[in-house]
């Protein structure tokens, strides 16, 4: 299935800045974390590229998630999943919510 059909690898760099924001950490901090470079890292997080399955894994790894629970997240952000009243910047906060509480 290729998932750029549908999407979702928008929502994907989204979601991964979000969880590193939400937990206080520095691009760096994940990059070594995870054993890549910064800019992997931040490639991922502006979308320029999409991480393989196994490197999903570690980010979830280290955010204490499941990856259905990370992709369910990726879902959520998606835009034609919640209301279309809905702004991005609504969608972001409600997810940083979901995350932090």
């Amino acid at each position: 299935m290729d998932v750029t059909k549908y999407n979702y690898y928008e929502c994907f760099g989204d979601t991964l800045a979000i969880l590193r924001k939400s937990k206080g950490y520095t691009k760096k901090y994940v990059a070594d974390m995870i054993n890549v470079c910064p800019s992997t890292v931040s490639n991922h997080e502006y979308d320029r590229t999409l991480p393989q399955l196994g490197m999903t894994a570690r980010y979830c790894s280290l955010y204490g998630l499941e990856l259905w629970e990370f992709f369910h997240l990726v879902a959520y952000t998606k835009e034609d999943s919640v209301s279309p009243l809905v702004t991005s910047d609504i969608r972001k906060l409600a997810l940083q919510h979901m995350i932090t509480k």
